[in-house]
């Protein structure tokens, strides 16, 4: 790294490097090295998408879940203010795929579908959060996401209904 500041382009050489580094980390599977070395690299660009879907990731093996969820707003709303909204989703869409079990991202993710006009596909990610509120003995949140499901007009309310009557 001291020898970084010579080269033409110094940001990009350290993130070539701490990128390197991490990439060794991640091998040995020595996940708070890997995220050390990930969150040098957001503090200096932090733009870098690849960057913050590790750190997200590292965050949810260290279980960090605040964080991770925080890294995930950061480029979310990143995206969003320059306009990207569709580059916003696929990050929500790409943190959800990389922790499908992940409250607060599918809550997330729903709400960023409800924004963008797409309420068949928010009504499917809060059907799985539904789902996964009462695996994890939810009950009063299942039920408040099943009547905010409700809310949205599905196809198949009454079933929904029926499923609320249940709860």
């Amino acid at each position: 790294m001291r020898l970084v500041p010579r080269a033409s382009n110094e940001t990009e050489w350290q993130v070539r490097l701490l990128r390197h580094m991490s990439d060794i980390h991640m091998r040995r599977a020595d996940w708070q090295g890997a995220a050390e070395l990930y969150e040098q690299i957001v503090t200096r660009v932090p733009e870098d998408e690849r960057a913050r879907l590790n750190l997200i990731d590292l965050y949810y093996k260290l279980g960090r879940i605040k964080e991770a969820d925080t890294e995930t707003v950061t480029l979310s709303d990143y995206y969003r203010a320059r306009g990207e909204d569709e580059r916003a989703l696929a990050l929500l869409e790409e943190a959800v795929r990389l922790q499908p079990r992940q409250m607060p991202l599918r809550a997330r993710m729903a709400r960023a579908y409800i924004d963008a006009g797409m309420r068949d596909k928010a009504i499917h990610e809060l059907d799985t959060l539904g789902e996964l509120q009462l695996d994890s003995g939810l009950r009063k949140q299942a039920m408040a996401t099943v009547q905010f499901i409700i809310s949205l007009n599905p196809e198949d309310a009454d079933a929904y209904r029926q499923l609320l009557a249940q709860l």
